[in-house]
Formats: structure tokens, sequence, C-alpha cells
């Protein structure tokens, strides 16, 4: 399996940028260099966890 490129702080860090008002999910995700469906898939598997709590999925 390929190791991650961000680790699960990020990954929290990034989602919380992409819920501010007048920051499209299109820009975040090219910012970062993801895509779209991976941002997805973080938001599904990481909503509402805290950086301690992803840090233990």
């Amino acid at each position: 399996m390929r190791p991650t490129k961000y680790p699960p702080d990020k990954i929290i860090q990034i989602l919380a940028e992409a819920e501010l008002p007048g920051s499209p999910i299109a820009k975040v995700c090219r910012k970062y260099s993801i895509a779209r469906s991976t941002f997805d898939r973080w938001k599904q598997k990481y909503k509402g966890l805290s950086s301690s709590e992803a840090k233990k999925t």
C-alpha cells in the first residue's frame, strides 16, 4: 500500500480550510494537489474528528 502524502492532522487542516466561507473546494484541491474524490473520501472519514482523534485512526 502506498504511504499517504498528508498526515491526519494536515488532512484536518485542509478540510477546515475548505469549510471557510469564500473558499471553494476546487481551489483548495488545486492548492494541495489532491483530487476531488480524495477530498470527499477524507471528509467522509475525518468529519467531526479532532487532530488527536484522527491520529488514532
